[in-house]
């Protein structure tokens, strides 16, 4: 859609989050006891991707399997337990409320090209650690999902058209329009990230309360 929003990167605007200040010990001793499905969605989309083993979130923290992810874009346990730790940018408050997302990766993991169920948009916080993230246009052909090879990404001959590529440290948001596919990969020992996602808009009122987001005031 033409008169749909841009993706953009927003630079400091969560650090103000209880969530950025916690240390992994507090993320352990806070939600560790809860049960989380780890799974390998490098080329499965999100939702369907099969959920067969589960463990502590303290276990997959301590030695959690290589490629594996803890990614729910639902009202789960831990969405609900993680929810009073981070606030929701002004202007997603009304567009971007249907469900919320959490992705727990350790270095090297993380999810492939995939787009939410109903091409919903999405916004996403990196609370801890750093990340890569991929966003694609809404029309691209998805052939590979999985982008990154064990050195970093492909070589940039084998990467689709219109890739967008962008890295997201403590404190980062992105917003990603409704329609796009996007993948993201950890690049620290642990990523956690979260965000909503949901139906967007083309009004001027949000782009104009991104623009102010991106120009520092994070509470646009």
């Amino acid at each position: 859609d033409e008169d749909e929003p841009e993706p953009l990167l927003l630079k400091d605007v969560v650090d103000v989050w209880p969530l950025y200040n916690w240390s992994m010990d507090d993320l352990q001793q806070r939600l560790g006891t809860l049960r989380v499905w780890p799974r390998d969605l490098r080329s499965s989309e999100p939702a369907y991707g099969p959920r067969t083993n589960s463990s502590t979130l303290a276990e997959f923290l301590l030695r959690g399997e290589e490629h594996k992810v803890v990614h729910e874009a639902a009202f789960t346990a831990l969405s609900n337990q993680l929810q009073p730790a981070y606030k929701i940018p002004r202007p997603f408050k009304s567009y971007l409320r249907s469900s919320p997302v959490v992705s727990i990766s350790k270095r090297g993991a993380g999810v492939g090209l995939h787009r939410p169920l109903g091409h919903f948009g999405s916004w996403i916080g990196q609370a801890k650690g750093s990340s890569t993230i991929l966003i694609m246009p809404s029309g691209s052909k998805v052939k590979e999902s999985w982008l990154w090879t064990k050195g970093g990404l492909q070589e940039d001959k084998q990467l689709p058209k219109g890739l967008l590529t962008c890295a997201l440290d403590a404190g980062d948001a992105v917003f990603v329009p409704r329609g796009f596919f996007h993948a993201f990969r950890a690049e620290s020992e642990v990523s956690l990230q979260v965000g909503w996602q949901g139906e967007t808009r083309s009004t001027g009122e949000l782009e104009a309360a991104l623009t102010a987001i991106s120009d520092g005031d994070a509470d646009a």
